[in-house]
């Protein structure tokens, strides 16, 4: 019986700023998870055992596109942050804009984040 779960990668016209890596046949990479990165058109395995955000932060970058044996051109489509990346991405934000209020004088950064984390933690609107 097979517990590998299966996704169906989308067959498009590959942009000009994306980096094409070409199957054979076989999957490019091997990983030790349970997913499987299939082409969109023929279903042959391109990923065996990784997700697309791990291939995309294996390789460093965000547009890939998987050539198929079978010619076809697949895209590698990386999930979005996790909702604690944006909420640390938003915190750094708003510590930047009070660190700018002040001037940037130094010995604030800590006070700025604390700050920060007071306003994206408190419910209600944000301005």
């Amino acid at each position: 019986m097979n517990n590998r779960n299966v996704s169906a990668l989308k067959i498009i016209v590959p942009p000009a700023d994306a980096a094409i890596l070409v199957s054979d046949g076989e999957p490019i990479m091997r990983g030790k998870g349970d997913m499987d990165l299939v082409c969109g058109h023929c279903r042959t395995v391109l990923v065996s055992g990784e997700t697309a955000t791990e291939v995309a932060l294996q390789y460093k970058v965000m547009h890939i596109v998987i050539k198929c044996a079978c010619g076809n051109y697949n895209a590698l489509t990386p999930c979005e942050p996790a909702p604690e990346d944006d909420r640390q991405r938003s915190i750094a934000e708003a510590a930047y804009f009070l660190a700018e209020k002040r001037g940037f004088e130094p010995g604030g950064a800590l006070q700025d984040w604390l700050a920060a984390e007071q306003q994206i933690n408190a419910p209600g609107p944000r301005h």
